[in-house]
C-alpha cells in the first residue's frame, strides 16, 4: 500500500493507496516547455508505464473531493509518455504529452480515468513528487529581501523629497 500526500488547488492535502510504496507529491501548473526536467521517472514514478499512471489517478479519485471542479482542466495529470513529435525537424514540430486524468462525476457520465493528449505548449496541472519541486535556498531570500529593502527606501527617499 502506498501514501501519496497531494496538496492541490485549494491547499486541502489527503492521503491516497498505491501498490506498495510511498510517495509524497504536489501539483505544478504549466507548460511542458517549462517543465521538461521533471518529466522522468525520477520526479514521475509512473512516467512510462500507463497501467501505473491509471492507477494513481484512479486512487486520487476517491481521496480528493473534486466536486465543482472542471471536469478536464481541473483534474491533475499523471503524465507518462512525451516522446511522440509530429513533424520532426520543421519549424512548427510539435511534441505531444499523454497522460491518465481522473474525470469528477458530471452527474451525466459517472466518474472515470481517461486518456488524455495535450501539446508541450499548453498550460496543465501536472503531477510530480514533492522533492522534484526545488524550494527556495535561502540565498535566494535574501535576495528577494534585499530588493525589498532597496525598493522600500527608494520609496521613503522619493516621499522625503
Amino acid at each position: 500500500m502506498a501514501l501519496i500526500q497531494i496538496s492541490v488547488r485549494n491547499g486541502e492535502a489527503v492521503t491516497i493507496s498505491v501498490n506498495s510504496a510511498s510517495y509524497d507529491v504536489t501539483f505544478i501548473s504549466g507548460t511542458y516547455d517549462a517543465n521538461a526536467a521533471l518529466f522522468n521517472t525520477t520526479a514521475m514514478p509512473w512516467f512510462g508505464d500507463s497501467a501505473l499512471a491509471e492507477s494513481f489517478a484512479s486512487a486520487t479519485a476517491s481521496a480528493l473531493n473534486q466536486s465543482g471542479w472542471h471536469p478536464f482542466s481541473d483534474s491533475p495529470l499523471f503524465a507518462f509518455d512525451d516522446s511522440y513529435v509530429s513533424d520532426p525537424g520543421e519549424p512548427w514540430a510539435t511534441r505531444w504529452i499523454f497522460s491518465q486524468q481522473f474525470v469528477p462525476d458530471d452527474g451525466f457520465n459517472g466518474a472515470y480515468v481517461r486518456w488524455n493528449e495535450n501539446t508541450q505548449d499548453q498550460p496543465q496541472n501536472y503531477v510530480v513528487l514533492t522533492s522534484a519541486v526545488p524550494e527556495p535556498s535561502a540565498f535566494s531570500l535574501v535576495l528577494a529581501a534585499g530588493g525589498l529593502v532597496a525598493a522600500l527606501r527608494r520609496r521613503i527617499t522619493t516621499r522625503d523629497l
